[in-house]
């Protein structure tokens, strides 16, 4: 975990500097850090795990936006939402993880929600077409969810 850490700082690090490329490049690492150091001595459905990876993809995907690289960023965005719902697949939950889940949907639906509408322009047709997938699967996460409350 510490070495996720210390990799997030760097990147934002590079990213308050305006180094771009260097915040993707260490956000990148971050995220496989995220992934793969975790999974060998923490349960990959574990809360603190899956908020950790939602915060690299997040980071990832700002640092795409702020080079205009915006299939990428979307691209990220697809990519968190896919791995949300591949740990929501996951049978016997705990009440923390479903929320660890529920708390990263409602993050991503704001910033790729928010992604769509500024950069829709921006974007290739055929991602564009997937945008309604994309809130789809947000709303199949959140929805059973909110409900409970």
């Amino acid at each position: 975990m510490w070495e996720w850490e210390n990799t997030l700082k760097q990147a934002k690090r590079a990213y308050y500097d305006k180094a771009f490329i260097t915040a993707i490049t260490l956000n990148q690492q971050a995220l496989a850090i995220a992934k793969s150091s975790m999974t060998e001595t923490v349960n990959l459905t574990s809360p603190k795990v899956i908020s950790s990876i939602m915060v690299s993809y997040l980071s990832l995907a700002d640092s795409y936006i702020k080079i205009m690289d915006f299939a990428n960023a979307y691209q990220v965005y697809q990519r968190s939402l896919y791995f949300l719902q591949k740990i929501n697949k996951q049978p016997d939950k705990t009440v923390e993880q479903t929320t660890a889940i529920f708390n990263g949907a409602i993050k991503l639906q704001m910033d790729g929600t928010l992604f769509c509408k500024r950069h829709r322009h921006d974007i290739s047709s055929n991602q564009q077409k997937l945008q309604d997938e994309f809130q789809l699967g947000l709303a199949n996460l959140i929805a059973p969810r909110a409900s409970v409350h």
